[in-house]
C-alpha cells in the first residue's frame, strides 16, 4: 500500500492507528437453521495414489450443521462409478483398458472456513473427526489402498488459519417459500477441493510385488456442492 505523508503529525498518528486497530476478518458458515445436509459431486472426482490415476463419475454426502454459525463443516462423502486406466501393450497409450475401483469406506471431510481440511473414515460422532483409514479396493488387481487420516495441508499446525485446500463459492437456488426467503433465493456453498501430498500406502494384491508400495504422491481434486436440507447455507 503507497503511503503519503501529512502534513499534520496528529492526523498521521490517527491513521496509523485507524489501520493497525482493524481486526483480522475471520470466515465461516452461515445456515438458516440447523440440521441434516446434503451434497453431490459436481462433475468428475480426480483421485491419484502413485501409478494410478482414478476418476470417479458420481459422489454423494451427507452431514449435521448443529450451530447456525460455525467456522467449519463435516461431510460424509461416497464416490461411486470409479475406474483406473491400466495398458497392456507397454508404451501403447492408445492400447487402454478401464477397470473398476471401488471406494471401500465413505470419506469423511472435515472443512475448515479457512481452507484446511480434515479426513477420515468411519466417524461416530458428528463433526468430529476419531480416525480411521479410508480403503480404495482396486478390483481386477485386488489391490487396496489405504489412505489414513490426515490432514491438509499437512503444515496446517492449526486448522483455523488461511490454506489453499478447500476454496468456497456461494450458489443461490430459486424457492417458492418466500416467508422464510423473502429475496425469492436460498443460498448452498460450492467446495473446490485441492487436496496435495496425501499419504498413503498399497496393500495386498498384485500391489505387494511393487517396488515402492508407500508414499505421498497422490492427491484428489474435484469439486462438491452442499446445502442445507430445506434451508440455506453459505460461507462468508
Amino acid at each position: 500500500m503507497r503511503r503519503f505523508r501529512m502534513t499534520f503529525g496528529l492526523a498521521a498518528v490517527v491513521g496509523t492507528l485507524a489501520v493497525t486497530a482493524a481486526p483480522a476478518v475471520a470466515h465461516e458458515f452461515i445456515a438458516s437453521s440447523v440440521g441434516a445436509l446434503k451434497g453431490v459431486g459436481v462433475g468428475e472426482q480426480y483421485f491419484h495414489f502413485g501409478p494410478f490415476k482414478i476418476t470417479c463419475l458420481g459422489a454423494k454426502s451427507e452431514g449435521n450443521i448443529t450451530a447456525t454459525v460455525s467456522p467449519k463443516l463435516f461431510v460424509q462423502t461416497k464416490f461411486k462409478e470409479c475406474t483406473f486406466p491400466t495398458y497392456p501393450s507397454a508404451g501403447n497409450k492408445e492400447d487402454v483398458i478401464y477397470l473398476r475401483a471401488k471406494f471401500l469406506t465413505p470419506v469423511d471431510f472435515e472443512y475448515h472456513a479457512g481452507g484446511a481440511i480434515e479426513s477420515g473414515s468411519e466417524n461416530e460422532e458428528e463433526e468430529k473427526l476419531l480416525g480411521g483409514t479410508i480403503e480404495l479396493k482396486l478390483q481386477a488387481a485386488k489391490c487396496i489402498i489405504a489412505w489414513p487420516e490426515q490432514i491438509f495441508p499437512a503444515r496446517a499446525k492449526n486448522p483455523e488459519g488461511e490454506f489453499p485446500a478447500a476454496t468456497y463459492s456461494n450458489e443461490e437456488v430459486a424457492t417458492k417459500k418466500l416467508k422464510e426467503f423473502p429475496s425469492g433465493f436460498r443460498r448452498r456453498v460450492l467446495i473446490s477441493n485441492e487436496l496435495k501430498q496425501i499419504s498413503y500406502e498399497l496393500l495386498e494384491g498384485q500391489c505387494e510385488g511393487f517396488t515402492k508400495t508407500e508414499g505421498k504422491v497422490a492427491g484428489y481434486t474435484g469439486k462438491l456442492r452442499e446445502e442445507r436440507t430445506d434451508g440455506s447455507l453459505e460461507f462468508h
